[in-house]
């Protein structure tokens, strides 16, 4: 069943860090939390992929196939025979949906003709089991499977270069701006591609440490993801991969897949017990719920602004923007029954059961006031300003009207 709530702020009752818990207390409280299932036309909760199409719809694969979302519900679809156990979802710079599948190759599927092409072992993939998809910027798709990579120009040639077979399977790809391609072994090795050369692979080298997924962000950094619970920030220093940064994500470990979003420059992170936001400005957001925190396979953050999880076991999970702010998660305030505000000299004035707080109108910080301490414990039911700018408050008990 489809359950739909605010995110407020009794959620994020975790135990992270006191930083971590208050920015994703923040984050959330923009946010609607809607959960897909069975209910809303999934044949089951087991999803491996999503992907937005330029025509707006929204796609998921799953071991049961391929199903479309029309903003209502998910409904299955079967562009070609041979469309089972989805493992990937790719789209490039055309507008293509590439399906890569568990067993049967990889299916160029084009919504507004309907002409799909697969491409297979036969035709020069390594391998017909697909486990990952990029684009470089001259339209070359480079396909990771369970034997090697290979790649796919944009005449629908198939090629695997010599050079990579020392690579062995690739679980995870990611091309830079420059067209610099980063990836991962099946091995747990991180390696990049740069005009041809082949750099790395990189082992992480610490602790039984090993890769698990790449994604290329921003001014030519990678984000590396580990077994453990650390995303590793890398940069590309010469002819080899340069470590800049470590970041500890605590309690959220094994990282399944990554989605950077260039607008806002956030890096969504999908992991085996958990889901979250790594910041431009280095701010960790936990974005588990209660009933969605298990096997996250996959992210995006589609045209309107929606970001979405996918998980092997617990279906799909949406953050839509929400129109209402709450401005005492904003604050950092606790939670209180809010019986009346007013607005002066650009400060809100909010009366509760348990006194008067202050927050900046249009920052929601608290403010501080000797008079707050005295209407402390004090039930205020009525705030008002008269025409010379002072402020009236009724209160119920002794205190009465009080300017």
């Amino acid at each position: 069943m489809k359950l739909v709530f605010s995110i407020l702020f009794f959620l994020l009752l975790l135990p992270p860090l006191p930083v971590l818990a208050a920015a994703s207390e923040e984050y959330l409280s923009d946010y609607e939390a809607v959960f897909y299932d069975s209910a809303d036309g999934l044949a089951a909760a087991e999803i491996n992929a999503i992907a937005q199409t330029p025509d707006g719809y929204l796609w998921a694969g799953s071991y049961s196939g391929l199903y479309r979302y029309d903003g209502v519900r998910f409904e299955k679809t079967v562009p070609a025979e041979g469309i089972y156990n989805v493992m990937v979802l790719f789209v490039d710079r055309e507008g293509r949906l590439w399906i890569g599948t568990n067993d049967t190759g990889l299916c160029r599927f084009s919504p507004d003709s309907g002409e799909t092409r697969f491409f297979t072992a036969k035709d020069g993939l390594k391998a017909d089991a697909i486990r990952s998809l990029a684009e470089d910027e001259k339209g070359n798709l480079y396909v990771g499977t369970v034997a090697g990579m290979s790649r796919i120009d944009p005449e629908g040639r198939c090629v695997s270069e010599k050079a990579w077979e020392a690579l062995g399977g690739v679980t995870s790809l990611s091309c830079m701006e420059d067209g610099t391609l980063a990836g991962v072994t099946d091995s747990g090795r991180l390696f990049a591609l740069q005009n041809g050369k082949l750099i790395g692979p990189r082992e992480y080298g610490e602790g039984g440490i090993y890769y698990t997924k790449v994604c290329a962000m921003g001014e030519g950094i990678l984000a590396a993801g580990t077994s453990s619970s650390y995303i590793e920030l890398l940069t590309l220093a010469g002819d080899h991969l340069q470590r800049d940064e470590l970041i500890f994500t605590e309690n959220i470990s094994y990282f399944n897949g990554f989605f950077y979003d260039r607008p806002r420059e956030d890096c969504f992170f999908c992991a085996e017990n958990g889901l979250g936001c790594l910041k431009k400005d280095g701010d960790l957001i936990d974005l588990r719920q209660e009933d969605f925190e298990s096997s996250v396979s996959d992210a995006l953050v589609d045209y309107q602004g929606n970001i979405w999880f996918a998980s092997n076991k617990q279906g799909i999970l949406e953050y839509a923007p929400n129109p209402f702010r709450n401005l005492f998660v904003r604050g950092g305030l606790s939670p209180e029954v809010v019986n009346t505000v007013a607005v002066s000299d650009q400060e809100l004035y909010i009366g509760t059961d348990d006194g008067v707080f202050v927050l900046d109108e249009r920052t929601a910080v608290p403010k501080e006031y000797p008079f707050l301490e005295r209407l402390k414990g004090v039930r205020v039911r009525h705030i008002a300003a008269d025409q010379k700018g002072r402020l009236w408050l009724s209160t119920y008990g002794k205190e009465g009207l009080i300017c």
